[in-house]
């Protein structure tokens, strides 16, 4: 068959990788950018399903990536040790680069197998690799490699590359050609939304705190726990110590240049299958600078940093390179970490690899303990959570997760994104004009589907929620109901906010543990989950003169109250109950 007759495989959104008038075969929709529509929307093409729409499939992968996870961790370890001239443990290593390795493998296998499937298929393609080899850009520290793994196109588009010189798939034709294009390392920060005046605020309360703790060890030390200030504040006072915020985790580092000499005594060959193979040789040159260059400055950093004998965090041991470090240090002197969820709600059947499991003393979770090292109490980011509102609005607060995949997880990730789009846009249309008049979309930060602007383009900017920009819980003082899109965070925090709330979600692409079978059954009998948009806009539109009526009936009470029972424990006086927990650790 001529070379002509081949439908031209297309990777990423690159589009100078999408030759001239060729019938396209996009590998997913993450190629096709809503904010460059006018480069591919009058191609030719067919655009590939993603193959972790498969939940089996998503389920038996996820089970194989966690033993690849812990073999590839376990040959890694002794590595790192030996170029850094150190001897630390498991749990050490385990805490500064997993969050990176739980990511970095599912990224990896999930391009892998996009391209091995559409090879079994056997359909003649061709696709646009570079000729020459080019490197790809190699991050400072872990957050900003998951950054650019699930959004940057060029650097996906040179793995991809990677792995079809690797395959050699015999039905799918190499085209190579001087590919040119910037490589774009560095990322914005993520927007918060506390002002600069705020945190200068803040940053000089901790300088003047700092100054007046005398001891160089802190008995407890809280970062990055999703308390507010004002519960942060609380809680110091209650455990008897000065309320700090520790802005000298915040200190950013500079690593240097990228020494391959270093780097080539991390390598590891597996004799296992071809894709393992792949990934070890991939690993030591996409693995972050803090691991490897920079490691020794970020260590000695760290040893001018107090002691603790209590660690607590939410976050930081997921994204924060100085407070991983400096806590595996503590840990190996004898210290204790409490890891806090960060989020939840019903809790879903997959997850981190049990990461946070594997490297805390104790885990505070949402939803039930499943063992002795887990312990329930409400979470710190919902002691604030309780609105008065002004009943004005039915707010739909709306989902978006990067454009490429980046865990092996439960829920709406990579282009299963359009799917849920299409499903709330499907809710919207059979809106009433009365529940239509009070109707807003309150889209989530654009991760690269600019479902903002879908929203727009369908319905004008008047749909958009004018607190777009603003926190959360303003939306929140102005609905009479919130629809949320998940059951995640933002679900919990809705029910708790004493706000008529509802659940419309993608149930295929949720599996949940069997043990919340019952109270899952519950909600959906009261209304308060959805997954038709067809019920749910009925029930919105029998409710929206009222939402109250129905949230405060005595079967709706119950099924929240056993709601939080199960997911969000409520406490009469949470703040003590924390200080008891953290002082009964310290003993």
């Amino acid at each position: 068959m001529e070379n002509s007759e081949r439908k031209l495989l297309v990777t990423t959104a690159l589009s100078k990788t999408w030759g001239n008038s060729e019938r396209i075969l996009y590998l997913g929709e993450w190629c096709k950018k809503y904010s460059k529509k006018h480069t591919w929307e009058f191609r030719s093409f067919i655009t590939k399903s993603w193959h972790w729409k498969d939940r089996k499939k998503l389920l038996t992968d996820h089970d194989y990536l966690a033993d690849t996870h812990e073999m590839i961790l376990k040959k890694l370890i002794p590595k790192l040790n030996y170029i850094h001239g150190v001897n630390y443990s498991s749990r050490y290593w385990r805490i500064l680069i997993a969050p990176w390795l739980l990511t970095y493998i599912p990224i990896v296998w999930d391009r892998w197998e996009s391209v091995r499937l559409i090879g079994k298929e056997k359909i003649l393609l061709k696709t646009i690799i570079i000729k020459h080899h080019i490197s790809r850009p190699i991050a400072d520290d872990g957050r900003s490699a998951i950054d650019m793994m699930s959004s940057n196109d060029v650097w996906n588009y040179l793995l991809y590359c990677e792995i079809f010189n690797t395959q050699k798939i015999p039905t799918i034709e190499l085209i190579r050609e001087d590919v040119t294009f910037e490589k774009k390392t560095n990322f914005p920060k993520r927007k918060g939304y506390r002002s600069h005046y705020l945190k200068s605020i803040a940053k000089l309360f901790d300088n003047i705190a700092r100054k007046f703790w005398i001891s160089d060890e802190y008995l407890f030390l809280i970062y990055k726990s999703c308390f507010s200030m004002g519960n942060l504040f609380k809680l110091s006072f209650k455990i008897r110590q000065v309320p700090r915020i520790y802005n000298e985790f915040e200190k950013e580092f500079q690593y240097g240049n990228v020494q391959m000499p270093m780097r080539e005594m991390v390598k590891e060959d597996l004799s296992h299958s071809i894709f393992e193979k792949f990934l070890c040789k991939q690993i030591f040159l996409d693995m972050p600078k803090a691991y490897v260059e920079g490691y020794k400055e970020l260590a000695l950093y760290c040893k001018s940093l107090p002691n603790s004998r209590v660690i607590m965090t939410a976050g930081a041991h997921m994204s924060n390179e100085v407070f991983k470090l400096w806590t595996a240090k503590q840990l190996e002197n004898g210290s204790v970490l409490i890891v806090s969820e960060h989020g939840g709600s019903l809790p879903a059947s997959t997850g981190l690899f049990d990461h946070e499991e594997k490297i805390s003393d104790k885990k505070i979770t949402w939803t039930t303990p499943l063992s002795e090292s887990q312990i329930q109490i409400l979470p710190s980011r919902l002691l604030h959570f309780k609105v008065k509102s002004s009943n004005e609005l039915i707010v739909l607060i709306g989902l978006e997760h990067p454009r490429y995949s980046y865990r092996c997880q439960e829920g709406v990730s990579s282009s299963l994104v359009l799917d849920d789009f299409n499903q709330k846009v499907a809710f919207i249309n059979l809106l009433d004009d009365a529940s239509r008049r009070f109707f807003k979309v309150r889209p989530y930060p654009d991760q690269g589907w600019s479902t903002r602007d879908r929203y727009a383009d369908i319905y004008g900017q008047g749909i958009i929620t004018a607190n777009i920009d603003k926190p959360l819980i303003k939306d929140y003082s102005k609905a009479k109901l919130i629809i949320c899109s998940y059951p995640e965070t933002t679900f919990s925090e809705a029910m708790i906010s004493s706000v008529p709330t509802i659940l419309l979600y993608t149930k295929e692409y949720w599996n949940f543990r069997p043990s919340y079978k019952d109270l899952i059954d519950e909600l959906c009998y009261n209304n308060i989950i959805h997954s038709d948009p067809v019920s749910a806009a009925k029930f919105v539109n029998s409710i929206q003169s009222d939402p109250s009526k129905w949230w405060e009936k005595e079967s709706t009470k119950i099924a929240r109250e056993n709601f939080f029972n199960l997911c969000c424990k409520i406490s009469n006086d949470p703040i003590k109950e924390w200080a008891d927990f953290l002082y009964k650790i310290k003993e």
